[in-house]
């Protein structure tokens, strides 16, 4: 038969093989942190037992008893504010460890004002406080073992919520039920949902306060306890998992087939330490209790390592495919992200000049239409003319030259601001047909761009617009004007039909006007030209980091293939040994009690 320590030594190779295994696949997962946790248990041998039960059943006492000193504060009125654990030390101290990182070190004498709620002060700092580590010589703790007194349930529910949150990490429990006030409903609710957990693999009952029931009553309250626990709990359990097949196999071994139930009297106990009384410690049949519970814990120790490794290897090896399959699905993601990136650099490339162009035909057809509009609107310009001309009553050349003097003033400003805003609107379609090439571009960029390895490093679309959009903007125009005189070149201009003559220069002059313009969108799509095949020298670099890449991902998919079925069989067999050394191990520990 294996020795425990060979059967450890094989477990922990099998977690480290199962890890390796499944982190081929996946770096990160939660069933992979589970692999180490459990590998670090076997190392360290962590035992974690939590007293619970409602307030005012003993547990404080209970673990005072224990450790055979009133460490812990305990009292008629719920007190426990805190969780507070007792672990294994040469010399007897507390640490009190708050919820923000930091600690200190506190007499063991003054436990009592950091954990208990009995003022608002020290419920106050209670809430500050994580928990409460309790060194202490006791031989319980020395095996890697650590009790931990949680606050009562019922109490309130923020502290009956600690203690569910700390079940999370707990391996066995002490339920403490007071022979008081024998198993509640509550006590029902709570021990079923201690059987659904999965990493508790054992509970321990405790009857409290045996001293105030009369010894020939003992006997039969214990025997209506135990059937109290059984029966309620076996028919909530079915009531509530009874389509759970490993739950209700767990609840027949906890209440029926390895039922554990104990009576002690705490207080005299306590009692007996400190007055020597070998018959009031007699009485409290704390001696029975102590020695069972250290025998149980030292057994259930080992085997709940062995139970907590078996079963985190099934969730690995029943988690296999789904780690698998994550990792053909990123494969086959970045393939198909790699292909696609390929395709669009070639669409890209292909499209710049028709893409330009199609923006170039847009633009100019914006343009004529302008023209044409402007061209509707030629009259305003000739209005100031006909207006100051109107006005002059008498047929004298100096008053129609002041008249054309007046006019050809309003006439320039009324051109001026027209040729503005004519310049806002053309360079507005400039900026319009700017702005619909780089959003392509953007688009081109957002996708192929990540995906690019090594020294290619496309401009970023935001530079390269500002860039464009500077140098359009530095194009400029000259003011308008009019293209030749506005006076008639007459003898007598008192004779001649002077709006006939300048309304061909009017003309002529807005005509001048889409010259620059012309000029300015000639320039602007230069400008765009350059700007969009900024990075057109890229191409074959672009392509070629693609496809290396994409080759390399279709070798990693073939190497991944090739060794699923390796790594099937590997998994396979580790979930054989594991179980193998399971079987082995409850074996001995059945062999064990049976002697």
């Amino acid at each position: 038969m294996m020795d425990f320590k060979d059967i450890e030594f094989e477990l922990y190779g099998n977690l480290i093989q199962m890890k390796n295994i499944l982190s081929y696949y996946k770096r990160e997962d939660d069933i992979i942190r589970e692999l180490i946790n459990c590998a670090e248990l076997i190392k360290s041998k962590k035992y974690h037992v939590a007293v619970v039960g409602e307030f005012r059943r003993g547990k404080s006492s209970l673990i005072n008893a224990m450790l055979g000193l009133k460490v812990l504060p305990a009292d008629v009125t719920p007190t426990t504010a805190t969780i507070n654990r007792i672990t294994f030390g040469t010399e007897p101290q507390v640490a009190i460890c708050y919820k923000d990182g930091s600690m200190e070190t506190v007499p063991i004498e003054e436990l009592q004002n950091y954990v208990t709620k009995r003022t608002e002060e020290l419920e106050a700092r209670a809430l500050r406080i994580r928990e409460a580590v309790v060194s202490y010589p006791t031989v319980i703790c020395q095996n890697h073992i650590d009790i931990i007194d949680t606050p009562g349930l019922n109490d309130d529910e923020s502290m009956t919520g600690i203690t569910l949150t700390l079940l999370q990490e707990i391996d066995a429990v002490i339920v403490a039920v007071s022979a008081l006030s024998p198993f509640s409903e509550v006590e029902k609710g709570f021990v079923t949902e201690l059987i659904a957990r999965e990493t508790i693999s054992d509970i321990i009952f405790v009857v409290t306060f045996i001293d105030q029931v009369d010894e020939e009553d003992l006997p039969r309250l214990l025997e209506n306890i135990r059937k109290r626990i059984q029966q309620m709990t076996m028919a909530e359990v079915e009531k509530r998992y009874g389509d759970r097949e490993e739950i209700q196999r767990k609840a027949q071994r906890i209440l029926q087939d390895r039922f554990k139930l104990f009576a002690v009297s705490s207080y005299q106990a306590l009692q007996s330490f400190v007055t020597g009384n070998r018959k009031l410690l007699a009485s409290s049949c704390f001696p029975f209790f102590k020695e069972e519970l250290y025998k149980l814990l030292t057994a259930g120790q080992s085997i709940h390592v062995v139970e907590r490794v078996t079963a985190v290897i099934h969730r690995a090896a029943e988690g296999f495919d789904r780690i698998y399959r994550e990792k053909f699905d990123v494969i086959e993601g970045r393939i198909s992200g790699l292909e696609n990136a390929l395709s669009l650099t070639k669409t890209y490339y292909e499209e710049q000049m028709p893409c330009l162009n199609e923006q170039t035909r847009k633009l100019e057809d914006s343009l004529e239409e302008l023209l044409e509009e402007v061209r509707e609107e030629n009259w305003k310009l000739k209005a100031p003319f006909c207006s100051e001309l109107y006005a002059v009553r008498q047929n004298n050349p100096d008053l129609i030259r002041q008249a054309i003097g007046r006019a050809a003033e309003k006439s320039i400003q009324q051109g001026e601001a027209r040729t503005a805003q004519l310049d806002d609107r053309v360079e507005q379609l400039v900026l319009t047909a700017l702005e619909a090439l780089a959003r392509r571009r953007q688009a081109f960029c957002d996708t192929v761009g990540p995906l690019v390895a090594g020294e290619i490093t496309l401009a970023e679309p935001s530079h390269w617009q500002v860039q464009a959009e500077a140098e359009i903007g530095r194009m400029k125009r000259d003011p308008f004007q009019f293209t030749d005189e506005l006076l008639p070149r007459v003898p007598r201009l008192e004779h001649c039909n002077v709006i006939a003559y300048i309304e061909p220069v009017l003309f002529q002059s807005v005509e001048a006007v889409w010259e620059p313009c012309r000029a300015f969108v000639q320039n602007a799509l230069r400008v765009l030209e350059q700007s969009i095949t900024v990075d057109d020298d890229w191409e074959k670099e672009i392509c070629a980091s693609l496809r290396e890449q994409l080759e390399n991902a279709k070798r990693e998919l073939l190497v991944c293939q090739g060794n699923y079925e390796l790594h099937r069989t590997m998994v396979l067999g580790l979930m054989d040994s594991t179980e193998n050394l399971r079987l082995q191990c409850t074996n001995a520990k059945n062999e064990g009690e049976e002697r």
